[in-house]
């Protein structure tokens, strides 16, 4: 199933991280960094590295936020409407073969 899973996501472009953080982002927009790191159970470097790689595809925009300088917030990019149905779609599709009736 994982293996089907990643063909799906791969069409998209993307790496299975790099979706599970697009997907995350567009239904939390406006996240900082560290608390979308926190709230994913990921280390901050890691994410970052998978932001900047989603960024150069114009799917996610890191904002300055305006209470801390120092912070990043996370947005949907130029390009994530057209990523938004698809990735949901796969997530409902794994959901339902992993949690069948769920």
């Amino acid at each position: 199933m994982r293996k089907g899973f990643d063909r799906r996501v791969r069409s998209l472009g993307l790496t299975r991280p790099q979706w599970r953080v697009l997907v995350y982002v567009l239904e939390n927009e406006g996240l900082s960094q560290s608390m979308l790191a926190r709230a994913m159970d990921l280390e901050r470097a890691p994410l970052g590295q998978l932001v900047r790689a989603l960024e150069n595809l114009r799917l996610v925009r890191r904002v300055r936020s305006s209470a801390d300088q120092r912070e990043w917030l996370i947005y949907g990019g130029e390009d994530s409407a057209r990523h938004h149905a698809p990735t949901r779609r796969g997530g409902r599709l794994a959901a339902g073969r992993l949690f069948p009736g769920g």
